[in-house]
């Protein structure tokens, strides 16, 4: 058996031909760098042996290109790739470039090292159910659990993306004190020589023998590093890192964005060129200039959002039980009109282990930011399973085989949102004396994000109705109906109150004896507050001022709205109409078609709520309106006396 520390490439056996840029690959070249913090933190969190926080170490180094193990060869097998294929310009440029930086005299490497963790088990064996096999040869398989962070088995290509030769070393000294490496490179089927005519898979190996297994020795290219006995853990060399923003920030940011939670319950700490990135020094990097000019404002707006979650004192935490799935975490900040620009406006979604595996849709106009962690529990087991490749989304999908688990998953999650919802509305809708600033107030038409279902109300945008004095606004065309402009007296007949009277037009007060003056309203020009019409008093609509109400959009598509107050003193019988306003003082009726009352149907009259209050009551009062666009609007509170 040729025992020869070699690269080697398993032939086809006249099977598929594989391209350069297959979908494993594929899968991360998006965001490169992002996708290798995230996945190589990932796995180094979910093989921590249980004695300290897991430790995980960047560094870059340069080498000759003499120090590369079978260099020459592997240019050769590049070279034999772009012979293949230099007729065809769509693969023959990515590989003349790989054939150029592989013909370079020195290598810039990144070495990625974790501590604390138990090694790759099965190194010495190469045995096809532990992990040094399967992250080495195994594709779309995984050893992992429901509580780890990955599961998927193809995160490991996000460190081929990251290298200009496509090319890695994986080191390993585990728990069992046995150490070994493999070279892997990821090429494109070609000619092998020696075999008529027959391809190879698209894949090299830098291996011990024919079967390509691991070589059973320390790995060493970088010299400044090598482990002690006790330090068991995982060595990743990606030859060729090329990198065009500042490689150290660039990773630092994407750690943060990613592991937040990780980092402030101590279960990760990194360094990254030097620099630590743990609890303790959380404050002082989100701080820096470097993290701030790298991320662009958004992502740095998601990363301080996150770090106030879990640090400031005015955040507001709750844990919530989602029925028989387990219990989640839910943390909210508001931020007054000075700081609004640091609210997301979304509840960015964290899973065990403390991995954020997204940001919700856009949940209200004002400026706040919410996070919900999932624990290691039946939830989190069901939304592993329908996590894309890159742990970015949630993807129901990917269950169209299992009818019964995709609806259970789905139902669970919608669950989960409604929860969200629940405590964000609860959070918006309790009274503060804080000027807020609404975002986009002028954008009436706000995008919907893919993926949320027609008539789901945990699809919420929220805004929030600021009342001023309500003005008797004047037409600005005849065509245009006026709307209560003389605040005329209405006849109540027979228990039922109108606008109207018999005649369909409005009553006036006609010379009756007017009641006990209003002290809530002032005077009329004629210095009436109302009459009466024999025994029959005429009621009349007089409006209330200085109610404070929270207006809610809780489902705009479907017109769907909560709005709260608190009664500042009782009325037997009170009035709610809205308005919506044109583009100049014009107003327009707007119906309400549906509405309930602290959980109780409530009556609607000419499209408007009717009800009675007591002084000091809360209200909340759920309502639809015949309107599925964002509009503008003023919110009329009346009572009839």
């Amino acid at each position: 058996m040729d025992n020869e520390k070699k690269w080697r490439c398993p032939i086809n056996d006249d099977g598929p031909e594989m391209g350069l840029d297959n979908g494993d690959v594929e899968t991360f070249k998006k965001e490169p760098e992002a996708s290798l913090a995230r996945e190589t933190a990932q796995n180094s969190i979910d093989a921590n042996d249980g004695s300290e926080s897991t430790w995980v170490e960047y560094s870059l180094f340069e080498v000759d290109r003499t120090e590369v193990p079978g260099i020459e060869e592997l240019s050769k097998l590049i070279e034999n790739c772009y012979e293949y294929k230099k007729n065809l310009p769509k693969e023959a440029e990515p590989l003349k470039k790989m054939l150029e930086n592989s013909k370079k005299e020195k290598f810039q490497c990144l070495r990625i090292s974790d501590f604390c963790t138990t090694g790759l088990e099965g190194v010495a064996t190469n045995d096809s159910e532990k992990p040094f096999y399967l992250l080495t040869k195994g594709s779309g398989i995984s050893y992992k659990e429901s509580g780890s962070g990955g599961s998927k088995g193809i995160g490991k290509y996000a460190s081929f993306v990251n290298s200009n030769i496509n090319t890695v070393f994986y080191s390993t000294y585990n728990k069992d004190k046995e150490r070994g490496y493999i070279g892997i490179s990821k090429l494109r089927s070609a000619p092998i020589e020696g075999m008529d005519g027959m391809l190879s898979q698209g894949i090299a190996y830098y291996s011990s023998n024919q079967k390509k297994g691991p070589i059973l020795e320390e790995f060493i290219l970088d010299k400044s590093f090598a482990r002690k006995n006790d330090e068991y853990g995982t060595d990743i060399y990606i030859v060729g890192f090329d990198s065009e923003n500042n490689w150290r920030w660039s990773i630092i940011s994407k750690l943060l964005e990613s592991f937040m939670v990780a980092f402030q319950r101590e279960a990760l700490i990194c360094e990254v060129g030097g620099i630590e990135v743990s609890k303790d020094t959380l404050e002082e990097i989100i701080n820096d200039k470097n993290l701030k000019s790298i991320c662009g404002k958004i992502l740095y707006r998601d990363i301080h959002a996150q770090y106030a979650l879990l640090n400031d004192n005015d955040v507001i935490r709750k844990k919530v039980s989602i029925a028989e799935y387990g219990d989640v975490e839910l943390y909210a900040k508001k931020y007054d009109a000075e700081n609004s620009d640091l609210g997301t406006r979304k509840c960015v979604m964290v899973r065990y282990p403390y991995m954020k595996i997204k940001l919700s849709n856009t949940l209200s106009k004002l400026p706040f930011s919410a996070m919900c962690i999932i624990e290691d529990n039946k939830l989190n087991s069901l939304l592993r399973n329908v996590e894309n490749p890159q742990h970015t989304d949630w993807e129901f999908n990917r269950l169209n085989d299992d009818k019964l688990l995709k609806k259970e998953t789905k139902a669970a999650e919608r669950l989960l949102r409604e929860r969200i919802q629940e405590f964000i509305t609860d959070i918006l809708l309790s009274d503060t004396s804080d000027e807020t600033d609404v975002y986009g107030a002028g954008e009436f038409l706000p995008s919907t994000e893919e993926g949320e279902e027609n008539g789901d109300r945990s699809n919420i945008s929220v805004d929030i109705i600021q009342p001023s004095r309500i003005r008797r606004n004047k037409p600005a065309s005849a065509k245009k109906e006026k709307i209560n402009e003389k605040n005329e007296a209405f006849k109540h007949k027979k228990g039922d109150l109108s606008d109207e009277g018999a005649d369909g037009k409005p009553q006036g007060t006609g010379g009756h004896t007017p009641p006990e003056p209003n002290p809530y309203e002032p005077p009329n020009d004629e210095g009436e507050h109302g009459a009466v019409d024999g025994d029959k008093p005429i009621l009349k609509k007089v409006k209330l001022d200085g109610i404070s109400c929270r207006n809610i959009v809780v489902d705009e598509e479907h017109g769907r709205y909560d709005i709260k107050f608190v009664a500042p003193h009782d009325e037997e019988i009170f009035e709610m109409e809205l308005k919506m306003c044109g583009d100049g003082n014009d107003t327009y009726e707007l119906d309400i078609i549906d509405a309930e009352v602290n959980g109780k149907r409530c009556e609607i009259v000419d499209g408007k709520v009717r009800m009675s209050l007591e002084k000091g009551q809360s209200y909340l009062v759920k309502y639809q309106v015949n309107q599925n666009k964002m509009f503008s609007s003023e919110v009329l509170m009346n009572a009839y006396r």
